[in-house]
């Protein structure tokens, strides 16, 4: 088995250890017994750093040998007690044991504040909701601007000189990385986001790690600034994400089955209409005609898709007229495609003649509910239609569009970077950590990042494996490290904490985003 190598920043004293333990166990076992040594704290009023280790040791040994039970529980607080006396007149003397913590660090060592409160942008985009995200800071909109996304991360700046963490982690990698996570990406790997939906965003898929270095290194060539719109490529990661719902969640993701697209299109297309709904117009007819022949080929929802995204503009046109015209009848005639009826009417309305208006008959409709979570690989096609979510992705802004947008769209880059195959995206539910109570994950199958949620009614909760950052979403949350320092958080707040930071209690329901569990 190969050896696990833990971090150990505990009571004033730092080291490392190896053991033949997964990394993510070992972990949770410090993050518990960070746990004990403060309920000791509590308890006893004890501050000294060797005094706290020795009875939080002696306590947890009582509990394995016997528990703690009635009259067993008063004689191991009796004999706690007739401890800390021996301990203390022991230390008074001088002579019972070496200076095991306190202080200068080792050589090399560092030691910062273990967490910082950080001060978040938020990204006006047009699609954006203007009440889902000031509701949640509390904030006003009194111009009812549209806030998109809030993003926390590197980007984030925090403390009186509002620093960059991406600078502060960058002059102390190991510390707030871990030697691992440092060794791996050498930087923060994921990007956490509120994202609020009050309108379709594009069209859209992100490419895979190889596929963005090569996208990003040829715009560089061409001499692309690097905010110019026309870029595809604003850095060279892959960007798989994770989208969890704060709220009833709509979205379109990944391929339908061929058989599905075709039997959409043939219902969209009246062809198995009976009734005197409207009636496509002869251009618009053939088109939709030859999309539903397309899927009938070896590359069929490639070719299906390069036809629809090469229509012109007049049956572009006659798309969006006739989209908004039929889509009632539509509905009543077949009501169990409702949803993607009136998808594709939304869609007509905001982009009367974009192509993108049929992407509810060709993607996955999918519908979550608060709590309930997507994860899409890079190349899956996709677009949030409205609502409200907790969105973790690797770090990065690469995005590379076919439609439903005013901004840049690159069809011929979308399809080298596509995965031309049916893909249904798995609603997730989080799964309670055997290792870390108190915490749900969410699975992610990428190394960047893990997604978990957390709540309590006051019960201290040890954090997952780290570096994290916390964001309260209700109540209010202390979030504290072993050297006494602690932060208090509300609701809309967030933080980033270091490996090793104890603990979060207090009254709250949060969510916290972290490296990936290939660790």
């Amino acid at each position: 088995m190969a050896k696990s190598d833990l971090r150990i920043d505990i009571l004033g004293t730092s080291f490392s250890i190896s053991a033949d333990e997964d990394q993510a166990y070992l972990e949770s076992l410090l993050n518990y017994y960070r746990i004990k040594v403060e309920n000791t704290r509590k308890r006893t009023g004890l501050q000294d750093p060797l005094k706290l280790a020795l009875v939080t040791g002696f306590l947890l040994c009582d509990d394995l040998f016997k528990g703690s039970a009635g009259d067993e529980q008063d004689e191991a607080e009796r004999l706690t007690l007739d401890l800390i006396s021996r301990i203390d007149a022991a230390l008074s003397a001088g002579d019972a044991f070496p200076a095991a913590s306190g202080g200068e660090p080792p050589e090399g060592a560092y030691r910062g504040p273990p967490f910082f409160k950080l001060e978040n942008t938020v990204k006006h985009y047009e699609w954006g909701s203007p009440r889902w995200i000031p509701r949640l800071l509390n904030q006003p909109n009194e111009d009812s601007a549209p806030w998109a996304e809030l993003w926390m991360g590197a980007p984030s700046r925090t403390g009186a000189e509002a620093r960059p963490l991406g600078e502060i982690i960058a002059e102390h990698p190991d510390f707030y990385l871990g030697p691992e996570l440092r060794r791996n990406f050498g930087t923060l790997p994921f990007l956490f986001k509120l994202l609020a939906a009050g309108k379709p965003l594009s069209l859209q898929a992100h490419p895979e790690k190889e596929q963005a270095r090569r996208g990003w290194e040829k715009e560089n060539r061409q001499g692309l600034p690097p905010e110019d719109p026309g870029r595809n490529y604003r850095d060279p990661n892959g960007k798989p994400e994770l989208l969890c719902a704060l709220g009833n969640f709509r979205a379109l993701c990944g391929f339908r089955e061929r058989r599905d697209i075709r039997r959409l299109l043939e219902l969209f297309g009246g062809e198995a209409f009976d009734g005197d709904g409207v009636k496509p117009s002869e251009a618009l007819k053939e088109a939709l005609l030859d999309l539903k022949d397309a899927l009938d080929g070896e590359e069929g929802l490639r070719d299906m898709l390069g036809l629809l995204l090469g229509l012109d503009p007049e049956t572009l046109r006659d798309l969006g007229v006739y989209s908004l015209a039929q889509a009632p009848q539509l509905e009543e005639s077949y009501p169990e495609y409702a949803g993607e009826w009136r998808a594709v009417a939304g869609l007509a309305e905001l982009y009367p003649e974009d192509p993108g208006i049929l992407a509810p008959l060709f993607l996955n409709l999918l519908r979550l509910k608060h709590g309930e979570a997507i994860f899409l690989p890079p190349g899956v096609l996709h677009t949030y239609l409205e609502g409200f979510g907790a969105e973790l992705q690797a770090d990065s802004d690469n995005v590379v569009r076919g439609g439903l947008t005013a901004k840049h769209v690159d069809v011929e880059e979308l399809f080298a970077i596509l995965r031309f195959t049916p893909y249904q995206p798995a609603v997730l539910q989080g799964a309670e950590l055997s290792a870390v109570k108190g915490w749900y994950a969410y699975p992610a199958v990428c190394r960047e990042f893990s997604l978990y949620f957390g709540q309590s009614l006051g019960d201290p909760l040890p954090l997952p494996p780290g570096p994290l950052i916390v964001l309260v979403t209700q109540g209010q949350a202390r979030l504290s490290a072993e050297n006494g320092e602690d932060l208090v958080l509300g609701p809309g707040e967030s933080a980033f904490a270091a490996p090793g930071t104890a603990y979060l209690e207090g009254n709250f329901t949060a969510f916290a985003a972290g490296p990936g569990e290939y660790r």
